[in-house]
């Protein structure tokens, strides 16, 4: 939920009094033109300014913009495993619809390229206990391949989704609802 949450830098307000509770298992895209605030938004969220309060129930998964610089020289697969709750098969079944042969998860995180690092960013998403996602942008610097799988994941995903993107197309498929963002206020 959050509150009268007002976020200014300087005499430049970028949220104004905003005021809005996220309805349970819906997927919301905020949308509005660039330094409308929407990811200066998501960061009070995370930091649970003044004003926000989180269920002591949410277990949070975010992805933000460039969460693709992924440095490890462990392989992918023992990465993500040693984050999440699922077993190997699981795992193993993401990665591929994401476009991972069984061959290159066991290749070392630092060793992908950005495109591959960021479908692995995703596959965090996924793997990671949670019932709440954050998404800043997701479908900057992915293909339409990992967009359109990106897209049946967070479709199949019962929690609650807060999420920006630039991507029409992509917005309309997963989108319940779309949140406008402009001038500071937040218009549903």
């Amino acid at each position: 939920r959050v509150e009268h949450l007002t976020v200014s830098f300087g005499p430049n307000k970028i949220l104004d009094d905003l005021s809005f509770q996220m309805p349970l298992g819906k997927k919301i895209a905020i949308v509005g033109d660039n330094g409308a605030g929407k990811t200066t938004l998501f960061q009070a969220i995370l930091a649970k300014q003044h004003g926000i309060t989180l269920s002591s129930k949410v277990k949070l998964v975010t992805y933000q913009q460039f969460d693709y610089r992924l440095q490890s020289d462990r392989p992918l697969l023992d990465v993500l495993m040693a984050e999440s709750d699922w077993s190997e098969a699981p795992v193993r079944a993401l990665l591929d619809h994401l476009g991972f042969s069984q061959t290159m998860v066991n290749n070392a995180l630092s060793s992908l390229s950005g495109g591959e690092a960021t479908r692995v960013a995703i596959a965090r998403l996924f793997t990671r206990p949670s019932n709440f996602l954050i998404l800043d942008e997701p479908t900057n610097f992915i293909d339409l391949k990992t967009i359109q799988a990106l897209e049946e994941l967070l479709q199949h995903y019962a929690g609650c989704v807060l999420f920006t993107s630039h991507d029409r197309e992509f917005i309309q498929a997963v989108a319940d609802e779309i949140w406008h963002l402009k001038d500071g206020k937040l218009l549903n």
